[in-house]
């Protein structure tokens, strides 16, 4: 009798543990944690709008200056982009205004500080007009703001001028980009 009491008791006693494992747990696993990505792809598009002045006549009080753009960030401390503005009064053509266009390809390099990037750029490219066609180089800089994931406001100073340095151009614009 001593013996089947005790295999009851053991046969009750495992019969527990093994309900016990089918109970739910009362604290759930916790999900593992995800690291937030600036983007996510390192392409990016950009407008923006702003002032064009010729040789040194810094006068930033119009808005003449349309451009786009678009690029590639290779990391955090390296982008490059190609961008294009057109300034609907650059230069003038018997009394008339006319227009300019500009082409360039350049490599910003830029640091995060949160959501603030400051950068520089260095590029070269094309300036089409009425007057003539020529290859050009600039330099500049700027800042960029993230607004959103994927959304950042910039603002950005370029200096642009001929190899020979002819005709010198400033362009002072703000705009926004785009991450994909």
């Amino acid at each position: 009798m001593k013996t089947f009491t005790k295999s009851v008791v053991a046969l009750m006693a495992m019969s527990t543990v093994a309900y016990a494992t089918d109970l739910p747990s009362k604290s759930q696993p916790k999900a593992p944690a995800t690291v937030a990505s600036a983007s996510s792809t390192p392409f990016f598009v950009g407008v923006s709008g702003g002032s064009f002045t010729t040789d040194s006549t810094l006068d930033w009080s119009k808005i003449n200056n349309l451009g786009v753009r678009g690029g590639y960030e290779f990391n955090s401390l390296f982008r490059t982009e190609v961008a294009y503005d057109y300034n609907h009064e650059a230069i003038t053509v018997s009394g008339h205004k006319k227009p300019t266009h500009l082409v360039a390809t350049n490599g910003v390099a830029q640091y995060k500080f949160g959501p603030v990037t400051p950068y520089a750029l260095v590029g070269a490219g094309y300036r089409m007009n009425k007057l003539n066609d020529e290859y050009i180089f600039n330099v500049g800089g700027g800042i960029r703001y993230d607004v959103a994931k994927n959304f950042e406001a910039d603002l950005r100073y370029r200096y642009v001028a001929d190899f020979d340095r002819v005709r010198e151009d400033n362009i002072l614009a703000a705009g926004f980009n785009y991450k994909f």
